[in-house]
């Protein structure tokens, strides 16, 4: 029998903790199943995930992270946030150049770029801890619940960093995929040189005038002058037909305004309110400790709302990927590279780059010398693409049958992570050792 630390029983935790990730999200792809009986629809995913993102997201960072957001922490956090920043911005490289020398569609950068970063890792570390893989991680004097606290805190402190990102650059890179836009021939196109034509002028009124009914009368029980009856004067008409003028000025200040609102979104938020209350030692003592006077009861509302987060999102994401359209592409050998190209930067050249990052300065004092911290730095930038890409392409209007074939392809290799896990889990024992 192999010993307790040995690599096989590593990768053994690993792959049954991945296994039962992947079993939860088979359950939301069978009860959407199209029969008459289906229990979800694509609407119903659509306005639930919007819940679990927008109410449920934000509620477990305030009784995740918040507890574990106080000025002493965040100095020895810090390298999470930042290692979740700058994997990101190399594994969209890693896409761009992919993408120019390939020739692949778009979609593939943000897909190279951005991972799952929310309920996949937060139900694989649950899962891994469930198998006693991660029991050599928690340091002598912690208990579980704190181990656990402080991994969930990592994983969405970069998860935080990770949506403001994709929110950002996202939907510019999707855009490009759009289909060019049909030019009419000379004789179809719309006539913009010449103006319309004057209510004055005589030809105006070789038009049908519209007839407006008055509500409040009948013509034939009016006094007033036959000429008048049922129909307004013909230049007010016209006048009131002509189009409404664009005003450019108003339209350019509308984006000004929004544009800085573009990354805000609900996880932000929720990352913002739980720094708020993890630094402001009076808002921390009343409902993040747990014998101050809001936390058995606003902040226990809170945590039972998060807890919802974590199952449903991956429940959904299988139901998700069953009712989204499938890829119709005309050039099947183009979606096969662009598959393998960008699976290739998410299981393979992301992991590898990750691990010689932690291998090299795990001991070199920049940060802090914590075992589950390299294992989540090892963990952040593997794994199959963010199903957020799916709402970016129906956000700026993009074909979304390639996007949703091949997210179900990442997602059902999705068990590859364990190579990673247990790989990584080794690495952390030999620094530990060194």
């Amino acid at each position: 029998m192999a010993p307790p630390d040995s690599l096989v029983t590593t990768f053994l935790g690993s792959f049954q903790g991945a296994i039962a990730v992947l079993l939860t999200i088979g359950a939301g792809y069978l009860c959407s199943a199209p029969t008459s009986k289906s229990i979800l629809s694509r609407s119903a995913t659509k306005r639930l995930s919007k819940v679990t993102t927008a109410v449920f997201l934000p509620c477990l960072m305030i009784s995740q992270m918040g507890p574990q957001l106080t000025v002493r922490e965040l100095k020895r956090m810090w390298i999470v946030p930042a290692w979740g920043l700058v994997s990101t911005i190399i594994a969209h490289l890693f896409g761009w150049i992919a993408q120019r020398i390939l020739g692949l569609p778009s979609w593939t950068i943000p897909a190279a770029g951005r991972a799952e970063s929310n309920a996949l890792p937060l139900l694989l570390i649950q899962a891994l801890q469930n198998s006693g893989v991660l029991g050599a991680l928690r340091r002598p004097d912690e208990s579980i619940d704190v181990f656990m606290q402080r991994a969930r805190s990592m994983i969405l402190l970069n998860s935080a960093v990770q949506h403001t990102l994709t929110f950002a650059f996202g939907p510019p890179l999707l855009k490009q995929d759009r289909p060019p836009k049909t030019v009419l021939p000379d004789h179809l196109a719309p006539d913009t040189q010449h103006p319309p034509e004057s209510p004055a002028s005589p030809s105006s009124f070789d038009l049908p005038i519209p007839t407006i009914q008055d509500t409040e009368h009948v013509g034939l029980l009016r006094d007033d002058p036959p000429h008048s009856y049922g129909a307004a004067d013909a230049g007010e008409v016209l006048d009131a037909l002509q189009d409404v003028p664009a005003v450019p000025e108003l339209r350019g200040k509308s984006k000004m305004i929004k544009r800085p609102f573009q990354w805000i979104n609900p996880p932000l938020i929720g990352a913002g309110m739980a720094l708020v209350l993890g630094i402001t030692p009076f808002l921390h003592r009343m409902l993040l400790d747990k014998d101050g006077p809001l936390y058995t009861t606003l902040t226990q509302a809170i945590e039972n709302l998060g807890s919802l987060f974590v199952v449903l999102q991956m429940f959904l994401l299988g139901a998700n990927l069953h009712l989204l359209p499938t890829s119709t592409s005309s050039d099947g050998t183009k979606f096969v590279t662009s598959t393998l190209s960008t699976l290739a930067i998410r299981y393979l050249i992301m992991p590898v780059l990750s691990v010689l990052f932690v291998w090299f300065t795990a001991r070199q004092g920049w940060y802090i010398a914590d075992q589950l911290t390299w294992f989540i730095l090892m963990l952040i930038p593997s794994g199959p693409s963010a199903m957020m890409l799916i709402s970016l392409a129906e956000m700026v209007g993009v074909d979304e049958g390639d996007v949703s074939t091949f997210l179900c392809v990442s997602y059902a290799i999705s068990p590859i992570i364990s190579f990673v896990c247990s790989i990584g889990l080794r690495v952390v024992r030999v620094l530990e050792t060194r």
